[in-house]
């Protein structure tokens, strides 16, 4: 994802590119998955709360999620600081049986925010493979209209 990020953005490499991004999981608590996480209700009753304060000092102009539970959850989070959804999501095909990505746009009180929702890349790695190949074009291409705005 960061070589093509840094190959539309004109940036001087993927791994700079990658050394200037914020990533952080939306829920900090260990788990093999969503299903087995102890205490989820309050782990993520935690994590909105968490997000909501990181969202008020933040100004994102893109935020990818992997997978839906926490793409809901922060979206939720958002929301709950007053951002706004401006129209549904998009809904768009990886090309990998019924997986897909969305894209989400924001209106903050610090201007808008693009939410992406991938799936899951340690299951489903989309970057790289040929037949994902259009969707990954297109995902860069929309993620970097949402930096370019910043």
């Amino acid at each position: 994802m960061y070589k093509g990020l840094a190959k539309r953005l004109e940036h001087p490499s993927p791994t700079q590119l990658m050394d200037e991004t914020l990533a952080v999981n939306f829920c900090p608590f260990r788990s093999p998955s969503w299903e087995r996480l102890v205490n989820r209700a309050q782990s993520v009753a935690f994590s909105v709360e968490l997000w909501s304060a990181m969202l008020d000092i933040l100004e994102p102009p893109v935020v990818i999620c992997l997978g839906e539970t926490a793409t809901r959850h922060l979206a939720a989070a958002m929301e709950s600081q007053g951002w706004r959804q401006r129209q549904a999501p998009e809904v768009r095909p990886v090309h990998w049986g019924p997986q897909t990505y969305a894209l989400s746009w924001y209106d903050s009180p610090h201007g808008r925010t693009l939410l992406v929702r991938l799936p899951h890349l340690s299951r489903f790695r989309i970057f790289g493979r040929p037949a994902s190949r259009p969707a990954v074009e297109q995902l860069t291409s929309a993620i970097t209209t949402g930096l370019a705005e910043q």
